[in-house]
């Protein structure tokens, strides 16, 4: 069975490419279940493996992600337009949303990622576009100054 050992490669590639973060076979390939050979050779599979650990909020995949994809989101919300005083937060929604479950028996988001990019590149595009739409609703929301208001009046 062909896949099966695509599966136990993958896998075996990508636990060694994060000896420190435990992740089990079965979650493993059950995210990659119907991919052919071909295509699971196309998906970046270290990167696959690092975030399904993070979905299951495995510590040291956590610490990875802290320390490596932090700054990814941070740079990209402040490419989004966010201040220096925007930015710690919209870093830390950023990161609750995509390592936190939203609902009761819901996967966090970052559960959603294939590995048909890198991470880094996905949790790029995730971060710039919440703070787009974070930025956006909060400046529609800011109060008006009441002298400015008079002003129009």
């Amino acid at each position: 069975m062909p896949e099966a050992d695509a599966v136990a490669s993958a896998f075996a590639a990508a636990a060694s490419a994060w000896p420190d973060v435990p992740l089990a076979r079965e979650v493993f390939a059950e995210a990659v279940r119907g991919l052919g050979a071909q295509e699971l050779e196309k998906r970046r599979a270290p990167d696959l493996y690092l975030a399904l650990a993070c979905a299951q909020a495995e510590p040291a995949a956590l610490a990875v992600f802290d320390r490596d994809l932090v700054g990814v989101i941070e740079r990209a919300v402040t490419a989004a337009g966010a201040t220096p005083a925007e930015t710690a937060a919209l870093v830390q929604i950023v990161r609750v949303r995509l390592l936190v479950a939203q609902q009761p028996a819901a996967a966090p988001a970052i559960a959603g990622f294939s590995g048909r990019s890198s991470l880094a590149s996905w949790v790029k595009v995730v971060a710039t576009r919440e703070a787009a739409r974070l930025l956006a609703h909060d400046r529609r929301e800011e109060p008006r100054d009441d002298l400015a208001i008079a002003d129009h009046a």
